[in-house]
């Protein structure tokens, strides 16, 4: 079976990390990864997306023209993105910056403030790790502690302390995106 997955928002917002994340968390489980990030000359701020595709079998391309689930934390990757969402899809959308994710038709469209949740974890920099527990619940593509035990292969040396931080979001998205 093969589960899709794009995240998008702005540079700064760790969308390249937690796809990263993703892929290394499905591979963990024995699973066939693809990772096709994409990002803007800005170094913050710019639209940052990548897309990352989860299988048993061999991956024939890593170029999605639509998702499975999608991951919108900002309004411009959500009005770039909102047409690519599989027919029957999630759309995740982060409330606290987007105002109009709601209007969507044909796929299950979860709003939650999900910067919100980042900044009452600790941090609006974990943002994405709540949003990736978040998927954990919602899609079921990878587990929630496989999804922990990566943190430790994606993080830079230099921000090894943000690790616990990072479990706590994911724990706090699981539970927010109705993970038990």
């Amino acid at each position: 079976m093969e589960r899709s997955l794009i995240m998008c928002g702005s540079g700064g917002q760790g969308i390249l990390l937690g796809g990263s994340l993703a892929l290394v968390a499905a591979f963990r489980e024995g699973k066939k990864v693809t990772w096709l990030p994409s990002y803007g000359a800005e170094k913050r701020g710019g639209l940052s997306y990548c897309a990352v595709v989860i299988s048993d079998e061999e991956i024939m391309s890593p170029v999605l023209s639509h998702a499975e689930c999608i991951i919108g934390l900002d309004t411009i990757g959500f009005n770039i993105y909102k047409g690519s969402i599989a027919k029957g899809g999630s759309f995740i959308v982060n409330s606290s910056l987007v105002k109009d994710g709601g209007t969507l038709s044909g796929c299950k469209v979860l709003e939650l403030p999900i910067s919100d949740i980042a900044k009452d974890v600790g941090s609006n920099r974990v943002v994405n790790m709540v949003s990736l527990g978040v998927y954990a619940a919602v899609s079921k593509a990878v587990k929630l502690d496989s999804l922990k035990a990566g943190l430790e292969e994606v993080m830079s040396s230099r921000h090894k302390d943000m690790i616990t931080m990072n479990i706590k979001a994911l724990d706090r998205g699981y539970s927010e995106g109705g993970g038990k």
